[in-house]
């Protein structure tokens, strides 16, 4: 089984962090019967096939990719069998661990979508492009009392901050688009015009990373 499966190893191997939960006893507890129930002999041992049935037919949802990979983890004794009984915690945890990815590889799917909607923009932080530009413009102008298009560094922070409800990374991010003047001013129409597509990039970042 290994051969095939190496990249979700290290998919679940990643998960190695996790504590156990009441998931992963009710897992345990359902694998646990489904063994039992197979092991017409009450010998403790299924072959490598049998568990590999159980787990494609069992009700968690799982892909032959996860399963194969579960099977890899599993030890057999000189009789070719598993002992179901030691293996259980770890099937059990396996089986957490796809769902667990499962679960926020969809989520990852959904909030990429959200910033890559139809009309070719999206939203970023729950603005479109044309709300976004237009409430910082207005929030610099609060600011911009001598109508230079300029305004200090900390005028800027305080502007962007308004309209937005960022951390202090995503803030710096800003920040840079703004074009020095020869004084301590800054010109903000850069971050007007780069906003949008800026936070989004970094969004879409933190979706991959995470």
């Amino acid at each position: 089984f290994k051969p095939c499966c190496m990249k979700l190893l290290v998919e679940l191997t990643a998960q190695e962090w996790m504590k156990p939960s009441a998931d992963i006893e009710d897992s345990e507890k359902l694998f646990m019967d489904l063994f039992k129930e197979h092991d017409k002999a009450n010998t403790g041992a299924l072959d490598q096939h049998e568990i590999q049935q159980i787990l494609l037919n069992s009700d968690q949802g799982l892909t032959l990719v996860q399963v194969c990979s579960i099977m890899s983890e599993l030890e057999e004794d000189q009789d070719h069998k598993v002992l179901y009984e030691e293996a259980v915690p770890r099937i059990a945890f396996m089986v957490h661990a796809c769902q667990n990815y499962r679960q926020k590889m969809q989520e990852k799917t959904e909030r990429m979508q959200t910033l890559h909607k139809s009309d070719g923009w999206g939203m970023v932080f729950g603005k479109d492009r044309d709300t976004l530009e237009s409430e910082l413009k207005q929030a610099f102008l609060e600011y911009d009392v001598d109508k230079n298009d300029c305004l200090t560094r900390e005028d800027i922070k305080h502007a962007i901050k308004k309209v937005l409800d960022v951390d202090k990374k995503t803030l710096n991010a800003l920040l840079s688009l703004a074009k020095r003047t020869e004084s301590t001013l800054f010109h903000y129409a850069p971050i007007v015009e780069e906003a949008f597509r800026t936070l989004k990039g970094i969004l879409e970042l933190a979706i991959i990373y995470e």
